[in-house]
């Protein structure tokens, strides 16, 4: 098992879903969490999970569109624990205009967290990126960033921006020993209050078309491939933007169709 016991780690986003299981995982490998969301009720719930569990943890509140709050959240980090060694730039806000909006507030909205707000959190932390020497960024992206989905045109542009934005700053904090990679999930499955992916049999079937492995992905597998990028076994890996989907964007998009009309007619 991964050990980060003297670590501090900052997740965004953290009180559901990926961002959850993250900050979970992270303080189960010894590292200390500062959780930060919007959704105070729940970030409080998971803040108190952790400390029953033995996790040392925090709960702040930061909404990542004010540029104020994005410097309080890690000056809070780094007053609560006295260091900042990793930052998981995970947030993601409610998305649901498929392409073109009416209004330019959802495309506005989507560029300010995904995009704007983990530029500000790298720039804020980097002093204490850089304290840290071993400092570490982790952006967390999509296949999205590489072929398109029914999420919004905006959730696109700003995946497949993040990843160059890991390769700049790859490039140039390297020298400062602070390494910036980005993890790119494909189809995983909801970790609280989802429909699973496996629920139905035409799902079912999809799912064991697509994707060569015949499953959809778990949080923690995720998690896992964070953790990896967080310790020093991967001391040499920098600027990386590592898909993680079980196989599923390996083939074409006719070959696919062709291979569930197939198995769909011999169920």
């Amino acid at each position: 098992m991964i050990d980060l016991k003297g670590r501090v780690v900052l997740v965004t986003g953290a009180a559901s879903g990926l961002g959850r299981v993250l900050a979970r995982n992270f303080g189960r490998a010894g590292a200390s969490v500062l959780l930060s969301d919007i959704q105070d009720e729940l970030g409080e719930s998971v803040h108190t999970e952790f400390k029953n569990e033995g996790i040392r943890s925090k709960y702040f509140s930061a909404n990542l569109t004010d540029g104020a709050e994005i410097k309080g959240v890690v000056r809070a980090c780094i007053s609560e624990f006295g260091a900042l060694d990793i930052l998981i730039n995970n947030a993601r806000p409610p998305l649901k205009e498929f392409s073109f909006p009416d209004t330019m507030s959802e495309w506005d909205l989507a560029m300010a967290v995904l995009l704007k707000a983990p530029a500000l959190l790298v720039a804020e932390a980097l002093p204490a990126l850089e304290r840290s020497k071993r400092g570490t960024v982790i952006n967390i992206s999509s296949t999205n960033a590489y072929q398109i989905s029914h999420q919004s045109l905006s959730y696109h542009v700003a995946k497949a921006a993040i990843v160059q934005m890991t390769r700049h700053l790859a490039y140039e904090l390297g020298p400062r020993r602070i390494r910036v990679n980005a993890i790119c999930p494909g189809l995983i499955e909801p970790t609280q209050n989802g429909n699973s992916v496996n629920a139905n049999p035409v799902k079912t079937l999809i799912t064991e078309t697509v994707v060569p492995i015949q499953r959809a992905g778990q949080a923690d597998e995720i998690a896992d491939l964070a953790l990896f990028l967080a310790s020093d076994m991967s001391s040499y890996i920098n600027g990386q933007a590592i898909t993680i989907d079980g196989g599923m964007t390996l083939a074409c998009q006719y070959h696919t169709a062709t291979q569930v009309l197939n198995r769909a007619a011999k169920s």
